[in-house]
């Protein structure tokens, strides 16, 4: 599968210049290269967003014909790679930022826009 469709639920895990970081949320791609995102992330032991209060934010990505993904800023810069994995079912991604160390896991929940 070279696209990403639907929504998936995430969760991602690592650590940053402020300490260790988790969050869960929900990211829903349209199959053309925009997504939107919206999740709970805590900061070496913070709540910094809330999957239920924080507005969704906006996203940019793209899917090679390998299955292997990009996640891009505003500007085109990678901030973050993945694989498409099952079917795209499944997606495993980490961040490229420099002073963060964070991976997670995605999965499809449905594939309504």
């Amino acid at each position: 599968m070279a696209t990403l469709h639907g929504a998936y639920g995430f969760y991602r895990i690592g650590t940053t210049p402020f300490g260790p970081l988790v969050g869960v949320g929900i990211s829903t791609f349209d199959g053309n290269g925009s997504s939107t995102g919206r999740q709970t992330i805590r900061r070496n032991g913070v709540t910094t967003s809330d999957l239920f209060t924080t507005p969704a934010g906006p996203g940019i990505y793209e899917v090679d014909p390998n299955c292997a993904a990009r996640f891009l800023n505003p500007d085109g810069s990678v901030f973050g790679h993945a694989v498409v994995v099952d079917g795209g079912k499944e997606i495993f991604f980490l961040s490229l930022a420099d002073t963060n160390t964070i991976y997670g896991v995605m999965k499809k929940i449905s594939t309504e826009d």
